[in-house]
């Protein structure tokens, strides 16, 4: 892993022996996790996250995992994606770090085909709990696209400002019973509850796209899906994302505030 360079990986400088025990020293990111980040509020912490930093730090995120998984020999799976594993450096760009958990997919003697995905099975199951593919944590099955359903979960923080246990709280014990009621109000055409499902603090911060972040809502039901097939690869994930970032801009035509005022309006389309 210490040869693997890329702008949204966290680098590995090297090694440090003190005090009798040796630590890996990596490269500062300045603003701390994106989890802390989300979390905090109140006076002298720093200022929430706008939409399109959203949306940045999310394509930061899909690009370093897409590299990871096809443009490393061998390949990696990350596995153990999670708002704690991401660092917002200068330009609140994001990196991964922790990749003590990180598994090759391809030359090992149990690697095979599973869907058209290189994929390799494990028993020793490690990771952050809401954050794991039900097939890792059943199966102990290790793809891409196990990597694929964490970010989603991040992405599913990223936009309502709650982290996984709040959202499993919240939804009695179904972290993603919020997001799939949303999704089948954009299949009706009629994001009633899109107000109170997003991070109010994002309207503080800036314009948020009517549009995109329906385009995000969607993009976060795929990643998460039980059937890991259902999901799509991280590349289309970076695709999307990179599409949204077009899109979300500040000043761009639609905001939050339209989206309140014209939530309730069953005719118009997302």
């Amino acid at each position: 892993m210490r040869k693997i360079n890329h702008l949204n990986l966290v680098r590995l400088i090297g090694l440090c022996h003190h005090g009798g025990r040796w630590y890996l020293v990596s490269e500062y990111a300045e603003h701390g996790t994106l989890r802390d980040r989300l979390l905090a509020g109140g006076p002298g912490t720093e200022p929430p996250l706008s939409w399109a930093q959203r949306v940045q730090v999310s394509l930061d995120v899909a690009e370093g995992l897409r590299y990871l998984h096809g443009y490393t020999r061998p390949p990696y799976v990350h596995m153990d994606v999670s708002s704690d594993s991401i660092l917002l450096a200068a330009g609140l760009r994001a990196k991964i770090r922790n990749f003590g958990g990180a598994r090759v997919i391809r030359g090992s003697t149990d690697a095979g085909e599973r869907g058209g995905e290189a994929f390799t099975m494990t028993s020793n199951i490690a990771g952050t709990r809401g954050y794991m593919a039900p097939e890792y944590l059943e199966h102990g099955i290790v793809s891409p696209k196990a990597d694929v359903y964490s970010l989603g979960v991040v992405l599913l923080e990223l936009v309502t400002g709650k982290d996984v246990e709040e959202l499993e709280a919240g939804g009695a014990g179904d972290p993603f019973a919020g997001l799939n009621a949303i999704a089948g109000d954009l299949d009706d055409g009629a994001p009633r509850r899109m107000e109170g499902f997003l991070d109010p603090a994002m309207a503080a911060a800036g314009s948020c796209p009517r549009e995109a972040v329906a385009m995000m809502v969607r993009l976060i039901e795929r990643c998460i899906r039980r059937d890991a097939g259902g999901r799509p690869s991280m590349g289309e994930v970076a695709q999307q994302l990179l599409m949204l970032h077009g899109i979300s801009g500040d000043g761009w035509h639609s905001s939050l505030e339209h989206c309140r005022s014209s939530g309730g309006n069953s005719g118009e389309q997302p």
